[in-house]
């Protein structure tokens, strides 16, 4: 069964309400910039394009599901924020919660600095 244009846009918006949450701005920003993007390709009638957009939307809402969390600034004045490990890919076991960017960029470094095992 293919996926059909409308639900491509529902999906994606349904992954913007998982990532934002309770983040009006940021996720009225995601529905107007989605509309947008579906409103200039509202003509187009080649079916291999139609396809090709489906799928790269399709992706896009897999992708921001699976490996995009959001930041939020905390008391300490830090963008902290904290994977569901149930929805978010990594390689890495780090700690469940990163204060900070800083932080995150230092174990990120210190990980590829390990020795291989062969």
């Amino acid at each position: 069964l293919a996926t059909t244009s409308r639900q491509a846009y529902r999906t994606l918006l349904r992954a913007q309400r998982l990532l934002f949450g309770e983040d009006v701005a940021a996720l009225a920003a995601a529905r107007v910039q989605t509309r947008a993007e579906f409103l200039k390709r509202r003509d187009e009638t080649d079916p291999a394009t139609v396809a090709a957009l489906i799928a790269d939307a399709m992706d896009t809402a897999e992708f921001m599901r699976r490996n995009v969390v959001q930041s939020q600034l905390n008391e300490k004045g830090n963008f902290a924020f904290k994977p569901d490990p149930e929805r978010h890919l990594s390689e890495a076991k780090g700690p469940e919660y990163v204060e900070d960017v800083h932080e995150a960029a230092e174990l990120y470094t210190m990980k590829d600095k390990r020795p291989r095992s062969s």
